[in-house]
């Protein structure tokens, strides 16, 4: 099997500079938000999850000698690998895609060699089995090349680039399991589709912050307080006093 062309996924990250809003409570960035930096919009949101950045490593997969290779952020020169994940336990397949789940501390691969997504411990190394595999005729990959995982909705989109399909199944999803949806058909426009995205909502970024900071999912009258800010202000920016 060759490959002709290569690609890799990025993480995006919000501005580094941001402000609590004049006379609007400082609780907002101090007793609930610490120290993260988050910006809010109604259109979608920027969002840097700690346990990514704090780790401070890159995921890297390597088609040609089906492995993932993990580097210290700052790796320069010729330096070898933190860890190494391959061998045929692993289940790799001709690895393209990956996404780090820092929620979850999950690491996730598609393999198009094997029309398979296979998903690990974060910290996974050496010839270590996965904990589940997507893979079967039901499941609908097809040359799965990148994907997304949406922690608030607990889904994985996956862009299937011989079918022109992006599938979305449950995060936890295993073995022959159908997808929950699957966008298809000559009105997507989908043609070979490699990386994919998608944005959050406001009600979804204020629960995914509760569940990041305070472990538990928004009372009422907390989420709607913030809803009622990020639309009266259209923009907030916060970070720890």
């Amino acid at each position: 099997m060759q490959r002709s062309r290569a690609g890799a996924l990025r993480a995006s990250s919000v501005p580094t500079a941001a402000t609590v809003l004049p006379g609007r409570p400082r609780h907002l960035a101090g007793a609930l938000l610490g120290p993260i930096l988050c910006l809010v919009t109604l259109a979608g949101v920027g969002f840097r999850p700690p346990a990514a950045w704090a780790q401070e490593e890159i995921f890297v997969t390597n088609f040609t000698n089906i492995s993932v290779t993990v580097y210290t952020r700052t790796a320069n020169g010729n330096a070898a690998p933190l860890r190494t994940l391959s061998g045929s336990a692993t289940g790799l397949g001709f690895p393209t895609g990956l996404v780090v789940d820092p929620v979850n501390n999950e690491l996730l691969v598609t393999n198009p060699g094997s029309d398979s997504v296979t998903v690990y411990t974060r910290t996974a190394n050496g010839n270590a089995a996965p904990l589940r595999t997507i893979s079967g005729s039901a499941t609908g990959l097809s040359l799965p090349e990148g994907l997304v995982v949406d922690p608030v909705n607990n889904e994985l989109l996956i862009a299937n680039s011989f079918s022109n399909s992006v599938s979305v199944h449950a995060r936890t999803a295993g073995g022959n399991a159908p997808p929950l949806r699957t966008v298809s058909g000559g009105l997507t426009g989908l043609n070979g589709p490699f990386f994919l995205a998608f944005t959050t909502g406001a009600t979804a970024f204020v629960t995914r912050l509760y569940q990041q900071v305070l472990n538990r999912a928004p009372d009422a009258a907390g989420l709607q307080g913030f809803l009622a800010q990020i639309q009266q202000f259209r923009l907030l920016r916060c970070v720890a006093p």
